[in-house]
């Protein structure tokens, strides 16, 4: 019996080739974390490491275009996230009425990232907090806030996609602070700005921050306009 023959080395370069591109497609931040927590002190907390910016641009995506606001509006990002690569995500986001966060725009009407949870297994999940208008007072007053989580996945072969997506109550969340980029640096972290009033009526209580999907998701809202849900609702998104 003629003896196994040995691995060339070419072989073996060519394996380790394919192990690196396969982690590429997969993503480089196998376990990200935003905001950070102090009890995974070994989670990527840079919002700009990939695949985080890709994850936020996918469920800005699903929920500006599922509860969508009149006219113009801008999507506020993770502190620390640089101009360069929030500028690419409202690229991608191919919606001529989204703006990043500045002195011209920060009056505007804002859907915020308020989590942003990426593990194991390509899965990940996007906390938006929306706007909604003509609730609990006067639009004067400002508009109240509804958390959508927005649970993603993807494969070796696919791109990040929405897997489900689940409803909160009505002003259980208060948005973060506006945060922009001087005009003249394209790599300067962001800076705070002055945050909305946070309406009177909104009560301090949030449910668990672990999703999950129980039932159909509410049908479209009018922009400006709705109504408070009772209980969380989600849907369920299947690939075609």
């Amino acid at each position: 019996m003629s003896p196994t023959p040995r691995p060339r080395p070419m072989n073996r370069l060519r394996l380790a080739l394919s192990l690196v591109a396969l982690g590429a497609l997969l993503g480089c931040a196998a376990h990200a974390t935003y905001p950070e927590r102090v009890e995974e002190e070994w989670s990527v907390r840079d919002p700009n490491i990939n695949p985080v910016p890709e994850v936020m641009r996918v469920a800005l995506q699903r929920v500006t275009s599922r509860f969508p606001v009149n006219g113009p509006y801008v999507v506020n990002l993770p502190q620390g996230m640089q101009k360069r690569w929030a500028e690419d995500l409202l690229r991608r986001l191919k919606d001529p009425n989204a703006n990043l966060v500045s002195a011209q725009t920060a009056d505007l009407p804002a859907f915020h990232v308020a989590k942003v949870w990426v593990r194991p297994g390509s899965r990940a999940w996007v906390d938006i907090l929306r706007p909604v208008f003509g609730v609990g007072g006067p639009q004067s007053e400002g508009p109240l806030y509804q958390r959508i989580t927005v649970q993603l996945r993807q494969s070796p072969l696919e791109p990040w996609q929405v897997d489900s997506v689940r409803v909160w109550p009505l002003g259980i969340d208060q948005p973060p602070a506006l945060f922009g980029w001087p005009a003249l640096d394209s790599t300067s972290p962001a800076e705070p700005m002055t945050p909305p009033p946070a309406p009177a009526s909104a009560p301090a209580s949030a449910p668990a921050d672990a999703p999950a999907a129980q039932s159909p998701a509410p049908p479209p809202s009018s922009a400006h306009q709705t109504s408070a849900p009772h209980a969380p609702r989600s849907e369920r998104t299947r690939p075609a």
